[in-house]
């Protein structure tokens, strides 16, 4: 039997997660951070030494479909938000609430994603990073083309983006 608080995922138990450090993560209302559903304030060992050992990294969609940040990224307010936005269009298309991009990506954004932590990444989960990071206004997404904006229009009319959207339980739409 899993120990309390434990997850099973992915077929594989984890124990359960440790408080992350730093007071912005942990404080949660405190810090603005209320209204983000799907938001794990609280970091597996896993997730805590993949932090450490890649400080650029300022937060992730994990396994288990919920967003952890880096607790050590220093990022404002807005910069967290976008993060979570980012973050949250990743789990809608890993979910396959909505189909993967199929888009070319340009020079700039192959050379971006080829390394560090997107090294190893197949090319759908590159071009799904690149539409979340347009989505969500992040520059290092780069210019977009006009196959990539397209894209992006379809999927916010998908995941029916509005001003409240991100603050409230992700609705599952049909598949296109």
């Amino acid at each position: 039997m899993p120990e309390r608080g434990a997850a099973l995922i992915a077929g594989v138990e984890r124990p359960p997660p440790v408080e992350a450090r730093g007071a912005r993560l942990v404080r949660g209302k405190a810090s603005g951070l209320s209204g983000m559903p799907l938001l794990r304030q609280k970091l597996f060992p896993g997730e805590i030494k993949f932090f450490n050992e890649n400080p650029d990294v300022a937060g992730m969609a994990a396994d288990d479909d919920k967003v952890i940040f880096n607790p050590d990224s220093g990022l404002s307010q807005s910069e967290l938000s976008a993060l979570y936005k980012n973050e949250t269009t990743r789990i809608f298309l890993r979910q396959g609430r909505f189909r993967m991009p199929e888009f070319d990506l340009t020079e700039k954004q192959k050379a971006f994603l080829g390394g560090g932590s997107y090294a190893g990444a197949s090319a759908s989960n590159r071009k799904a990073t690149i539409a979340a990071r347009i989505l969500s206004g992040d520059p290092s997404a780069g210019v977009p083309t006009p196959e990539q904006r397209t894209y992006v229009e379809e999927l916010k009319e998908a995941i029916a983006i509005s001003p409240s959207w991100w603050r409230s339980p992700v609705k599952k739409p049909p598949i296109r």
